[in-house]
């Protein structure tokens, strides 16, 4: 575990998931180079515990090291759960564009319905069926500008500003169809580690579309988060 750092000394464990179950099916994380077959999918993998139960799965493939740090979060609405899948990656080639990816696989026997999308500073994807409401979250291209400016686990060299218009789009938070969405980072250098993180949280349906509890609750204060279980 050389990306995050705890207080409390991680175990190394074993058939621990690599993705977090929820009622309408399981939600999968996966993280690599754009352009390239390097990805955390088929990458050898460690993984550790702590004594809090946070897991940090840990990935290593020639191009890249990544960890996804997996924690359920104190719950800031009436929501059964929130999960959060945290990803800090360091690049071991210059200039290379990454890939962090997550959604849902749906259970086969589930008819699932999409609802609101993002807020200020989030992207999130609303889906329920009959009887569960399940949100997944990212923070947006312009939250991302932001870290960016501020040095925090984004570096200047995610792209080069001199060539776009004020307020014109990077692509950097693509929505897809499959229930899923990515972000993409170019031109992150050899040696520089990213930071990107995405949220689950879910519960029993009540109204359809006008209940924001989950679709709020993957808004995610990071720092946040990081500080109370005690990483850095």
């Amino acid at each position: 575990m050389n990306l995050f750092a705890s207080k409390t000394a991680p175990q190394v464990v074993f058939n621990q998931m690599t993705w977090i179950e929820t009622p309408l099916g399981p939600v999968y994380f996966e993280a690599g180079m754009a352009d390239s077959f390097q990805t955390t999918r088929d990458a050898p993998m460690t993984t550790y515990q702590l004594t809090s139960g946070v897991i940090v799965h840990s990935f290593k493939q020639p191009g890249f090291e990544a960890e996804l740090l997996l924690s359920e979060v104190p719950v800031p609405y009436q929501v059964d759960k929130v999960m959060a899948g945290i990803w800090r990656l360091k690049a071991h080639e210059d200039a290379r564009t990454f890939r962090f990816k997550t959604g849902l696989v749906p259970n086969p026997s589930v008819h699932i319905d999409t609802g609101p999308g993002g807020g200020e500073h989030f992207e999130a994807l609303t889906m329920h069926d009959k009887k569960w409401h399940v949100s997944l979250g990212t923070e947006d291209e312009e939250k991302l500008l932001y870290r960016e400016s501020a040095q925090d686990f984004l570096p200047f060299s995610l792209h080069d500003r001199s060539f776009k218009p004020p307020y014109q789009s990077y692509g950097l938070v693509e929505m897809e169809k499959d229930l899923c969405f990515h972000v993409e980072l170019p031109a992150i250098r050899k040696n520089e580690i990213v930071q990107i993180h995405f949220a689950v949280a879910w519960k029993p349906l009540e109204d359809a579309w006008n209940d924001i509890s989950t679709w709020a609750s993957v808004d995610l204060d990071v720092k946040e988060l990081l500080k109370q279980i005690e990483f850095t």
